[in-house]
């Protein structure tokens, strides 16, 4: 699998010397009689994985086999988001301010990488990858290599056949609308659309843009709590597998959330809350875990796991225990329960857990993501999540949907709701589907069939939207009031899309 972490953290020498890329730049480019230095550019194009691309990532996880995917992606420099292919041998052309191409053209390697120095007449570029992927088109200054230790910036593109979706909007406690964009086809989220393709305005009235940035281009730091249902009905039978187990939701629900952790940012603070009952909505802090779990060794002497008082953290191997002691499952305990028994990840603490899981029973899903809302809430990045997954309707909230949706409103925290198995339509669906939508988060149900590998890549690509936000400075912020509804639009490539926000009242 592979691990993004930045954009910035891979040598242009490394680049050069790894990939052997074949870009170059030859002919003059303008009649300026004095040009400044020609500028060093580098960059990589890529396009969503197609679903069987993704069954067979997913299923090669655990196999001691390599995918021919897998493959590529070690022998080449630079990370790229999971779920991404690299496109090969595709030329890059330059073009002026007027949209008249240059004599200069670059060319992408085998893993995708263009690089080169390009003159002061370029301002943008436009790659066309064929195959039924649609054109890329972007400045040039995202490219401009400004430190010698900066990766290659990531653009992504889409299929002709699917359409753009703004997935997420709201204004957040600093005044800038920070938003994603997806591909309606694989669901994964667009990066690097130019910033001029968007625009917002109140009632037709235009509210003038400043600047559109993407989060991972500045490492932005993001502060995100997963809320995990431990409800008994996680236990219901998603697949069998080859040997004809039965694979529960807990046991893909764990999977997924470390595919989630997989993709963090490097710089980023996580924490998770699990709940099942009333009684049992748990932020799993030090507190928590000192108080509630017993924990030994392998020779069943008293041990000690800590993962931070306020239960976020940078340290993704203290988060992945977290994640196996949230699935019954897990070996992490000394007596799991009864099935298909799953090991403890391998960066997971070397510990085991002597009492009992203390999850099940009923689902407390409104009280859970109130609790993640107000810890995260306690963190000091600006830009915060919450991600949610439930499998049924709420039955033992003291809080009630409206009350959890302004909680998340009043607070400027999206909520991305993930329905498990859930019936269509039905009052558990809605439910996670207005936490999503109406806290400027996204909402995405997965039924139970083919839920192994769609729910790790909803997990996936949520984590990957966060990395890659869109943050939209205003020009004049004070255009923007409470109780404002506020329109976004894409006009890219020859799509049109767009999605409503209205600004909380206080």
């Amino acid at each position: 699998m592979t691990i993004f972490r930045s954009l910035f953290i891979v040598p242009l020498v490394a680049l050069l010397a790894a990939c052997g890329s074949d870009s170059s730049s030859s002919g003059g480019g303008g009649g300026n009689p004095n040009p400044e230095p020609d500028r060093q550019v580098s960059g990589v194009l890529i396009s969503p994985e197609s679903n069987s691309q993704t069954t067979l990532r997913f299923s090669s996880d655990a196999s001691p086999v390599m995918s021919m995917a897998a493959t590529m992606a070690a022998e080449c420099p630079g990370d790229i988001p999971a779920g991404y292919v690299r496109l090969a041998n595709v030329t890059v052309t330059l073009l002026d301010v007027d949209g008249n191409t240059l004599a200069e053209t670059l060319t992408t390697d085998e893993c995708g990488i263009f690089d080169g120095t390009v003159p002061e007449q370029a301002v943008s570029i436009r790659a066309e990858p064929g195959n039924g992927l649609r054109p890329i088109e972007a400045d040039i200054a995202v490219f401009v290599v400004d430190d010698a230790a900066a990766g290659p910036t990531v653009v992504s593109t889409i299929s002709e056949s699917a359409e753009y979706e703004i997935r997420s909007l709201l204004r957040q406690s600093d005044g800038r609308f920070a938003f994603t964009v997806a591909d309606s086809e694989s669901g994964r989220p667009v990066i690097g659309i130019p910033e001029g393709r968007f625009s917002l305005d109140i009632a037709g009235t235009d509210v003038p843009l400043d600047s559109v940035m993407v989060a991972a281009q500045s490492q932005e730091q993001a502060a995100v709590s997963l809320v995990l249902d431990a409800s008994g009905s996680m236990s219901e039978q998603v697949y069998l597998n080859q040997d004809g187990e039965s694979v529960s939701r807990w046991h893909v629900a764990r999977e997924a959330t470390h595919l989630f952790l997989n993709e963090k940012g490097g710089n980023d603070l996580a924490g998770m809350v699990i709940f099942s009952g009333y009684d049992d909505v748990n932020l799993i802090n030090d507190n928590f875990l000192t108080s509630n779990l017993d924990f030994v060794d392998h020779d069943g002497n008293p041990a000690i796991f800590t993962l931070s008082a306020s239960g976020f953290t940078h340290d993704t191997a203290g988060l992945r225990t977290v994640a196996d002691l949230y699935s019954p499952y897990s070996l992490l305990y000394q007596q799991p329960s009864s099935g298909l028994q799953t090991p403890p990840h391998a960066d997971s603490a070397d510990v085991q857990i002597a009492s009992y899981y203390r999850w099940n029973g009923s689902t407390a899903l409104y009280d859970g993501v109130t609790l993640g809302l107000t810890e995260t809430a306690k963190q000091t990045p600006v830009r915060k999540a919450v991600v949610t997954m439930g499998d049924g309707e709420d039955n033992d909230s003291g809080t009630s949907l409206q009350a959890t949706i302004d909680h998340a409103n009043d607070l400027a925290i999206p909520v991305f709701s993930i329905a498990l198995g859930v019936l269509e339509n039905s009052p558990g669906e809605e439910a996670l589907r207005r936490l999503g939508e109406e806290t400027g988060g996204d909402f995405v149900s997965v039924s139970d069939d083919g839920a192994e590998t769609e729910l790790l890549r909803v997990f996936e690509s949520i984590q990957i939207g966060i990395v890659f936000q869109y943050l939209a400075t205003l020009a004049d912020a004070d255009q923007v009031q409470p109780g404002d509804t506020v329109t976004l639009r894409l006009e890219y490539n020859g799509l049109e899309t767009e999605r409503q926000f209205t600004v909380p009242t206080p």
